[in-house]
């Protein structure tokens, strides 16, 4: 594993501090209204106030303060993560049989507890409890670690979900359709980054999350989210059946894997396709690289 020098670490390190300067500055007259005030309807018309007066603000602020004014009209459905992309864990599993688990890959931070199936979702842990909880040699089952998360509908406003999680103290919401099933998964990071923006070291190279990109006649770059049928038209190879359960690419490679797997992993979808995982968090895959050993179409 490569080390970076001290002159990155201090590169980073800055970047940081420079990031978190301009938060607190950009925020201050925010939180100075809500200071003020006992309800939030007026956010946006302080936001909008604030974008106005902006010409002596720098890009940075500038960018935030897009971002805000879009929260507006931005729901749970546009991040969530699908279902089909969820990493989550039985409810039956010990202490032990997760600890070696962990082992063999990086581990999540927060990870979501299921009994039964999926559509019971009955918390998450956190890894440092995990951590804490081998290190006194407690063994058991998960149960006693479980952090409560809150249930949204897709439909929910970004604003609205900060403000309850918030309020009850957690940062996973686990989305619901209409029958109560679990639809996605959404936590406080995937809110920030709507937030902040991405942020990216200076040498990476990813696309942004819309992008589908067909670089040449065999390799094709594209967000983990794209739905399948994207793919198919686009090599003439069908990849789903009606009975399978998921609809994104990232939710074809978790078929074939037991975990989300680790940046660099290549995994064999046909004889035609092979998929290479170029950007992925412990919880979910971001983007990844197609290659197409026979072409476009076969060609």
């Amino acid at each position: 594993m490569l080390k970076s020098s001290k002159k990155e670490d201090s590169s980073k390190k800055n970047q940081n501090n420079k990031l978190i300067f301009t938060v607190r500055k950009l925020f201050s007259p925010i939180k100075n209204f809500f200071r003020k005030t006992k309800t939030p309807d007026n956010f946006f018309g302080v936001i909008k106030r604030l974008k106005i007066n902006s010409q002596k603000m720098t890009l940075d602020e500038r960018n935030i303060l897009a971002n805000l004014l879009e929260l507006e009209y931005k729901t749970i459905e546009d991040i969530m993560v699908p279902r089909s992309d969820i990493a989550a864990i039985k409810l039956t599993t010990n202490l032990e049989e997760l600890s070696e688990s962990i082992k063999l890959e990086v581990p999540h931070t927060r990870t979501l507890i299921y009994d039964g199936t999926l559509d019971n979702v009955v918390g998450f842990i956190h890894i440092k409890d995990l951590f804490k909880a081998l290190a006194t040699k407690q063994n058991g089952r998960l149960k006693k670690l479980i952090r409560k998360h809150i249930i949204a509908a897709p439909s929910m406003k970004l604003l609205d979900l900060l403000a309850k999680m918030r309020r009850e103290r957690t940062h996973i919401a686990i989305v619901v359709d209409e029958y109560g099933g679990t639809d996605g998964l959404v936590t406080i990071e995937d809110l920030i980054e709507e937030i902040v923006g991405r942020i990216d070291d200076e040498h990476d190279q990813q696309l942004d999350s819309d992008n589908f990109k067909v670089i040449n006649n065999s390799t094709i770059i594209s967000n983990a989210r794209v739905e399948v049928e994207v793919l198919e038209e686009i090599i003439g190879e069908k990849l789903q059946n009606d009975d399978d359960e998921f609809d994104t690419i990232g939710g074809l490679v978790l078929t074939r894997v037991s975990s989300v797997p680790a940046i660099g992993t290549r995994i064999d979808i046909s004889e035609n396709i092979e998929i290479e995982v170029t950007d992925a968090t412990p919880r979910s895959l971001k983007q990844v690289k197609i290659r197409l050993k026979n072409g476009l179409n076969g060609k």
